[in-house]
């Protein structure tokens, strides 16, 4: 396995320090949350397997997986809830821990000693950045399983229970053929919604540490983390919204763009949840009419061109947002500028 690229991953002593901050921040925990954390997680993995490969077992069994969630009860809106509260806990976290990063080191006067020792911005911003993603990402492992069995369970309850308020008995002379999802297809629907998960806590952390470097209060800092991580994603929307409205004309191509951008727009708000629909819901054809639909091969190429397109939007603000943060270290807070003789060098010597 090749190593990641030091340029944008680096181990450098700027990386090993925060990392080591960071961990001995979080350990300070007492020890007894921690083991109610764990229990609670393990609690609710389990009630999260049992909805997810219910629907699995649905799929390939050909059978309404609805009795599995009705017998869970109360236990299964207990368990999105805290998929919901936890998937904003952590992002939370992250942001306070990236734009604690470099404030931190200007309110303790340490700052003008680190730019002394020769460290440009980019080594500075990137390794904090990358210390912070290694601290949360087991988090974001379990966060990302989390997200995945509830994020598939939810999309396909709501298409049985949407499709059984329109078919209801008012239509019952009518003949409906049910389509169940196919099993495929929910595996990969749970593997988008995890890596959506993972993408975002690179691209909150480049939240938390462009603010870091804007200001030097760490309260400033993270109210501004906050602002650009509700904010960014949203920028695209009025582009998206012209392209949607112009996918209005009967035009297959200009529909399908439409589609694909607007799919796009909607992963970014909800973090990959809405575009996996196609793959979970139930779908209720009428033999009865014979009406245009898409076919199951060009919808499933619209949906993976909108997770390519809305992964690639994410990280596209990721590296604006550390490139803002290096040109804000070395203006505001005076960070050297990088040494591009020092990359080219570098280059050439490594193998």
């Amino acid at each position: 396995m090749r190593r990641l690229s030091p340029v944008w991953f680096p181990n450098n002593a700027i990386m090993r320090a925060e990392r080591s901050h960071q961990g001995l921040a979080i350990t300070t925990q007492r020890r007894w949350r921690r083991y109610v954390q764990r229990v609670v997680n393990w609690f609710m993995l389990t009630i999260g397997m049992i909805l997810f490969w219910g629907e699995v077992a649905g799929a390939l069994t050909k059978r309404d997986a609805s009795p599995i969630g009705q017998k869970l009860g109360v236990l299964t809106i207990v368990f999105i809830a805290y998929v919901v509260i936890w998937h904003f806990s952590l992002m939370f976290r992250t942001l306070a821990l990236a734009a604690n990063s470099i404030t931190r080191e200007k309110q303790s006067g340490s700052w003008d000693l680190l730019v002394l020792t020769g460290v440009d911005a980019q080594q500075i911003v990137r390794g904090k950045w990358w210390a912070t993603i290694q601290q949360q990402f087991p988090h974001y492992v379990w966060l990302g399983v989390f997200r995945a069995c509830a994020a598939v369970y939810w999309m396909a309850a709501n298409s049985r229970l949407m499709y059984g308020m329109i078919y209801s008995p008012y239509y019952s002379a009518m003949s409906i053929e049910i389509l169940l999802p196919a099993p495929l297809g929910i595996l990969v629907a749970g593997l988008i919604v995890f890596g959506f998960t993972i993408v975002n806590l690179f691209f909150t952390a480049a939240c938390g540490i462009q603010a870091s470097a804007q200001t030097q209060r760490p309260v400033s800092a993270l109210i501004w983390a906050i602002l650009a991580r509700a904010i960014v994603p949203l920028t695209p929307l009025i582009g998206i919204a012209c392209v949607a409205i112009g996918g209005l004309y009967r035009y297959t191509v200009i529909s399908g763009l439409a589609t694909v951008i607007s799919g796009a727009g909607s992963a970014l708000v909800d973090n990959g949840v809405s575009v996996i629909y196609e793959f979970v819901a139930v779908k209720y054809l009428w033999n009865d009419y014979v009406t245009p639909t898409a076919s199951p091969v060009i919808s499933f190429i619209q949906v993976f061109t909108t997770v390519i397109l809305a992964l690639s939007i994410y990280a596209l603000f990721t590296v604006l947002l550390i490139q803002r943060a290096e040109r804000l270290a070395v203006n505001k807070a005076g960070a050297l500028p990088l040494d591009t003789s020092f990359v080219t060098n570098y280059k050439q010597v490594t193998p």
